[in-house]
């Protein structure tokens, strides 16, 4: 084995760590005191949701959350999307991990919980409804034959398990570009943060 210099090593490894701590610490500004605003006041528990490497680091504050005071559960984003969302009510608080923060499963979460809150965001679909109309041309049905309004619903359920709703986002956003090229609209100097409004 190649001889390795394993304190050299180490005091390298620490101390590009303790760099990386240096400049999150300078990032750190009124968003950050907000977060712990809402976290001290949380009437209800803080729900840690994550997935794979994400999953753990989630777990591990969770655990920490619990051990210094603020009641917390860990909730793996894949079993919340097979039943395990009843875990969150609307007295908690919902702490997402994600490095690429584009991980299917925690973006379907996110929109579950956030569509019933942000009304005006929904993207209103009436899945019952498509799934009644669509009935017809299923070639394993008789033509005149109805499912129960129970049957319909667990289609829908599985349907928003699987509904990847980014294609539909790329749609809008596309359109919305085109519309403001077509109609020369020009409001750069106006640009303003995106961000939800506040809960309060």
């Amino acid at each position: 084995m190649k001889n390795i210099n394993k304190i050299s090593i180490a005091k390298k490894v620490i101390k590009e760590e303790s760099i990386a701590l240096v400049k999150i610490a300078n990032k750190i500004g009124h968003d950050f005191e907000k977060a712990c605003d809402i976290i001290l006041n949380c009437k209800g528990k803080v729900i840690t949701i994550g997935l794979g490497k994400s999953g753990h680091v989630a777990q591990k504050a969770s655990a920490t959350f619990s051990s210094t005071g603020t009641p917390s559960i860990f909730l793996h984003a894949a079993e919340a999307l097979h039943g395990d969302m009843g875990l969150v009510t609307k007295s908690d608080i919902v702490i997402f991990y994600s490095n690429s923060g584009e991980t299917k499963e925690l973006l379907s979460l996110l929109f579950l919980l956030i569509m019933p809150v942000y009304r005006d965001y929904e993207i209103r679909i009436n899945l019952n409804e498509l799934i009644e109309q669509r009935i017809p041309t299923c070639d394993l049905l008789h033509p005149d034959h109805c499912l129960s309004e129970s049957q319909v619903a667990d289609i829908a359920h599985d349907i928003n398990m699987d509904l990847d709703l980014h294609p539909i986002f790329h749609q809008i956003d596309d359109h919305i570009m085109r519309y403001v090229k077509a109609a020369g609209i020009n409001n750069q100097d106006h640009w303003v943060e995106k961000r939800l409004p506040d809960l309060n």
